[in-house]
C-alpha cells in the first residue's frame, strides 16, 4: 500500500514538472484562442498574460476526495452531527427567505442549506486561491484541458463584466466560487442578482447565492414533489443487478424485493 502512495506521488511530481515546463508556451496559445473567442484584448493581455503556474492544484487535482475515497469515508468526514445541527440553527435562521424561493422555484429549503454545508460548511470557507491561476493551470494539464480552458474563459468573461478583478476572483483549487460554489460558466448563466445592488454577488449575498442555487437546481430540472432519495437496507443475497438509475420501480415493487426504508427500522 505505502509503495503505491509513493509511486502515486513521484507520478504526480512528474506530471507537476511537465506542467509547469510547458506552461508559459500554454499561456501564450490560451491567449491567441481567448482573443478568437472575443474576450476583449485588455483583460487577455492584462489578466491572462498575468497567470501563474500553481503545483498545489494539480496535486489536489489527482486526490480530489470525491473520486478517490469511499462513499462511507466522505460521507463521515463531511455529515457530522455539529454540521447537522448548525444546519438545523441555520435552516431556521434564513427560514423566510428559503420559504420564498421553494415557492418561487420549488427548492426545498433543506436541500439548499445542505449544499451550502457541504460546499463550504455554511460559508465559513469559500476558498481563498486566485481563480485565473487555478484555471489556467488546469487548463494547460493535459487531463481535463478543454473543459477547464471554457472555465478559464468564463472567469475572463466575468472580470470584463465587472464581477470581480484578478485579484479579487477567489475559490476553490477547481476555480469553484462563493457560498455554493458556482463555477465560472454557471456564475454566468445561472447567477442572479437578487437582493438587485448590481451584481450577482455569491460571496458576501446569502440572497443572491441561495437564489442563484435555487435556479441553478430549478434549470437543472429539479422536481419539486419528489424526494432526492432515501435511505434504504438491502436484504441479504439482494441481486445487485437490479440496482442502478435505469432500474426504476414502484415502491411497492422494492418492497417485494425485501427492500425496506432505514426509517421503518
Amino acid at each position: 500500500m505505502f509503495l503505491g502512495q509513493a509511486l502515486q506521488a513521484q507520478e504526480i511530481q512528474i506530471q507537476i514538472a511537465q506542467s509547469e515546463a510547458a506552461f508559459g508556451e500554454c499561456v501564450g496559445q490560451l491567449q491567441q484562442r481567448a482573443l478568437k473567442e472575443n474576450i476583449s484584448a485588455a483583460v487577455v493581455e492584462t489578466d491572462l498574460a498575468a497567470a501563474k503556474f500553481v503545483p498545489r492544484v494539480i496535486e489536489l487535482d489527482r486526490k480530489q476526495p470525491e473520486f478517490s475515497q469511499t462513499f462511507h469515508g466522505y460521507y463521515s468526514l463531511r455529515v457530522t452531527d455539529q454540521r447537522v445541527q448548525l444546519g438545523r440553527q441555520l435552516l431556521a435562521e434564513h427560514g423566510e427567505l428559503l420559504n420564498s424561493l421553494t415557492r418561487q422555484y420549488g427548492i426545498p429549503p433543506q436541500y439548499l442549506v445542505s449544499f451550502w454545508g457541504l460546499e463550504t460548511n455554511f460559508g465559513r470557507y469559500l476558498g481563498k486561491m486566485n481563480v485565473v491561476d487555478s484555471l489556467a493551470t488546469l487548463a494547460c494539464d493535459p487531463r481535463r484541458s478543454e473543459f477547464f480552458t471554457q472555465e478559464l474563459f468564463n472567469a475572463l468573461r466575468l472580470i470584463e463584466a465587472g464581477v470581480g478583478s484578478r485579484e479579487t476572483l477567489v475559490g476553490s483549487w477547481a476555480g469553484a466560487m462563493g457560498n455554493m460554489q458556482f463555477m465560472p460558466s454557471a456564475y454566468l448563466q445561472f447567477g442572479l442578482d437578487a437582493d438587485k445592488d448590481g451584481r450577482a454577488d455569491l460571496w458576501n449575498s446569502l440572497q443572491d447565492a441561495f437564489t442563484s442555487a435555487a435556479h441553478y437546481l430549478q434549470q437543472l430540472g429539479w422536481q419539486k414533489n419528489w424526494r432526492w432519495g432515501r435511505e434504504v437496507m438491502l436484504p441479504k443475497g439482494f441481486d445487485y443487478s437490479l440496482a442502478g438509475r435505469d432500474q426504476a420501480r414502484a415502491l411497492r415493487e422494492w418492497r417485494k424485493l425485501g427492500v425496506r426504508q432505514q426509517e421503518d427500522h
